[in-house]
């Protein structure tokens, strides 16, 4: 019976690792001197002799302020200087456009409805009041009942003040204002006269625009420089 004893033991130990073949597996890490993985003790970051350290690269140097002010002179004594003056021509071209957009819708209002109409100075739009200055405003009305009044229901348009402190005039006063008949010709006081609309700003003629206007009541634009400022 005792012989027996160690048998049994021998072979309850090999059904046991049958039945559980993972108990006594070598785990190789465990104890290992050179562990294939390496934790991150505390969170630390390795050392990497590459990488480029960002508390290093804090403000500018003397040599790029230097440089930064530099291009910010050049800017300042070229750029704007010439942004101006780009400026200053885009408005005189803009306001002569304009003005001859005015002349040519009161001639075609005055083709198409076969009646007289008329391009005034005005201070508001409401009547021709301007007393002549046309920088500060013009109208454009059509008189359907022919009384030399602007009716209710009659077709106008109103041009405010210039900007940019910019001037209109005209070479002839009686011009204001300038009536053109069912066939688109000039009539009144101005009637088979050539009428020139000077458009201005503070550098004089040098940069100015004209406005001509013949006695057919045809326009075109001329300049710079302008004949005439006032």
């Amino acid at each position: 019976m005792n012989s027996a004893l160690p048998k049994i033991v021998v072979k309850t130990r090999k059904n046991s690792l049958v039945a559980n073949p993972f108990v006594y597996i070598f785990n190789p890490f465990v104890g290992s001197h050179n562990p294939q993985n390496i934790p991150l003790i505390c969170k630390k970051r390795p050392y990497t002799p590459n990488r480029i350290d960002t508390r290093q690269i804090l403000g500018f140097t003397l040599i790029e302020l230097l440089v930064t002010m530099a291009v910010a002179t050049i800017l300042i004594t070229v750029a704007i200087p010439n942004f101006r003056v780009f400026v200053q021509n885009s408005r005189i071209t803009a306001q002569t456009n304009d003005l001859i957009s005015d002349i040519s819708y009161a001639r075609s209002e005055a083709i198409k409805s076969g009646a007289t109409a008329t391009l005034c100075s005005s201070t508001a739009g409401f009547a021709c009041d301007g007393g002549g200055n046309w920088t500060n405003g013009r109208l454009v009305w059509v008189d359907l009942n022919g009384n030399g009044v602007l009716d209710p229901g009659e077709a106008r348009r109103f041009r405010e003040q210039l900007a940019g402190a910019n001037t209109l005039n005209v070479n002839v006063a009686a011009a204001d204002p300038l009536t053109f008949s069912s066939r688109g010709a000039q009539t009144g006081a101005v009637a088979g006269q050539t009428i020139t609309f000077n458009v201005c700003d503070d550098r004089g003629v040098v940069n100015g625009r004209d406005v001509i206007i013949n006695p057919l009541g045809q326009t075109r634009a001329s300049g710079p420089p302008a004949t005439l400022c006032l």
